[in-house]
């Protein structure tokens, strides 16, 4: 009996605990979810590329090729990006324990991952590197044929590590595990395997170094053309550096995107050289994303409204209204009714008034509506009622700002982790009589958090100590550009210098630029920071600053 109780006890603490470790079949299924969305983010980007990238060549472009890259002129990946948060709303309801970083960083990462692919090629500013297929045909078709079979060969190994992670989830119990479908050659189904096990990776890179003899080598006209990391390369080395620049990006997507903790330095060509670090391109997209709904009484029209309405109310008025309308209604009755009706309209409706009509009708009506309505209606009066009725308004309440501000302090790489960020951001803050109680936090990332999973993400504004607003929102905040520059201090003065630890995107995700091994060491090697002086995306993403030195401050967010 003593035998029988030790295995049962045996079995539900350890059988037990390694159960709970694997995910469930629900969070695995929100995983891979959110997965191939990314894939598809991944893809819609990459043609957005391809399509600014020909339309400058072909002298069609409106505006500059970075301008074009983050416009998402056709919504395409603004759409992708909105397919990923609506596939989480549905599928994620057990929130996964580890690979999963939410929608919003599956997205941002997906899309940074071809943006950061541009830059790879073509260097930082892309407008001057783009030849015009006026001016040297061979050498403009040679840079779309080069982008073209590199974002071919980045989609493929995000497609991989997919494929691996699906397989691999069923018993993995670990981010570690899961990283191994990234750097694991004992994994066959991994991305560093899977050229030796279906030959897919090596036949795209042999595609990509025939591109190059055919497109850039034999016509004479490889020089030049992709003025960005493998400036100077051509035939089988710029081959090489495409593919390692593919890795090092992919490496970060999937790292950002899983909360992996991959080293892409070493993964991009085996050797810890600082070859795949990188800054963040301005990625984040202009669209605000539109739910449609399909219920009684929900109206949804894009127009110039005469009467935009948000009411939440049961309303049963008894009146004898006067009513002057100017307009030419479908239908004009005249009558003196007495009506019971349920109000469920859905109607998109353009208004077009000329005459004028005069009802008095003796109406008694109970409308029970939810209506939110943007319409240009065909019959849109304008009326003078006799009588008001009476409403139960939804009052919005008032949110409070969020402070923030530059640390008066400037330090090296050991910050103590993000929790020693904090509490650096903390004790300034307990400093000043008017932050003083308020709980403030470091804007850092690394393997182990960062602000878009740390942070609270305000619906109100962020502001400076002296008032000065730098964003509306947690959205405005992370869109890539800032309405002024956090560039005072706790106390309200001037920064000690510009440059601030960051390793963080625009979106509020870890950036992977690098982060002082999770912020504790002094190692003369380079981690992601921005600068003070800038609102455009350069003011989280802007350098790689040098550990070991004692000169960078941080940016303190009221939480």
């Amino acid at each position: 009996m003593k035998h029988v109780l030790l295995v049962v006890v045996a079995t539900l603490l350890f059988g037990g605990l390694a159960a709970a470790q694997v995910q469930s079949d629900a969070q695995m299924k929100c995983i891979n979810t959110l997965n191939s969305g990314s894939a598809k983010v991944d893809k819609a980007q990459a043609k957005e590329n391809a399509l600014c990238l020909k339309k400058a060549g072909d002298g069609t472009l409106v505006g500059g090729v970075d301008a074009c890259l983050i416009a998402d002129a056709n919504d395409k990946v603004g759409g992708a990006i909105t397919k990923i948060l609506a596939a989480e709303m549905d599928k994620c309801g057990a929130l996964p324990g580890f690979a999963y970083t939410g929608a919003a960083s599956v997205g941002a990462a997906a899309r940074q991952g071809e943006l950061k692919l541009m830059m790879d090629l073509f260097g930082a500013s892309l407008d001057p590197a783009v030849v015009s297929c006026a001016t040297n045909e061979d050498q403009c078709k040679c840079q779309r044929a080069i982008l073209k079979k590199a974002a071919s060969l980045l989609g493929l190994k995000h497609k991989i590590f997919n494929k691996c992670k699906k397989a691999i989830l069923a018993t993995a119990t670990s981010a570690a595990d899961v990283a191994k479908c990234v750097n694991d050659s004992m994994t066959a189904a991994s991305i560093k395997a899977a050229a030796a096990v279906d030959g897919k990776v090596d036949k795209a890179v042999l595609k990509l170094g025939t591109a190059i003899v055919k497109s850039c080598d034999t016509p004479g006209v490889t020089a030049g053309s992709f003025p960005g990391a493998c400036t100077g390369e051509s035939g089988t080395s710029l081959r090489d550096c495409v593919d390692k620049i593919v890795e090092c990006r992919v490496c970060q997507v999937l790292n950002d995107a899983d909360g992996l903790s991959v080293p892409c330095d070493l993964f991009d060509d085996g050797a810890a050289n600082t070859s795949c670090l990188g800054t963040v391109y301005t990625a984040t997209p202009t669209r605000t994303p539109t739910q449609t709904s399909t219920g009684t009484a929900t109206q949804t029209a894009t127009s110039t409204p005469t009467n935009t309405s948000t009411v939440t109310a049961t309303n049963t008025p008894t009146s004898t209204p006067s009513t002057t309308a100017t307009s030419t209604p479908t239908s004009t009755p005249s009558q003196t009714p007495t009506n019971t009706a349920t109000n469920t309209p859905t109607r998109t409706a353009t208004n077009s008034p000329t005459s004028t009509p005069t009802n008095t009708p003796t109406r008694t009506a109970t409308n029970t509506a939810t209506n939110t309505a943007t319409r240009t209606p065909t019959s849109s009066p304008t009326r003078t009622p006799t009588s008001t009725p009476t409403r139960t308004p939804t009052v919005t309440p008032t949110v409070a700002a969020m402070r923030v501000f530059v640390s008066s302090t400037q330090y090296n790489g050991n910050l103590g982790g993000l929790s020693g960020g904090d509490t650096k951001c903390q004790t300034l803050a307990n400093a000043v009589p008017a932050l003083s109680g308020a709980r403030f936090k470091a804007w850092l990332s690394d393997t182990s958090g960062s602000p878009s999973s740390r942070f609270a993400q305000s619906p109100g504004s962020y502001k400076l100590v002296d008032g000065t607003v730098v964003a509306n929102s947690w959205a405005d905040l992370t869109d890539g550009t800032l309405a002024h520059a956090i560039n005072l201090t706790e106390s309200g003065s001037a920064p000690p210098g510009s440059f601030v630890w960051t390793d963080t995107q625009t979106s509020g995700a870890l950036d992977s630029t690098g982060h002082c091994s999770n912020w504790t060491s002094t190692a003369a090697v380079g981690a992601g920071c921005g600068q003070n002086t800038m609102t455009n995306y350069n003011w989280t993403t802007n350098a790689s600053c040098n550990c070991s030195v004692v000169a960078f401050s941080l940016y303190c967010f009221e939480q």
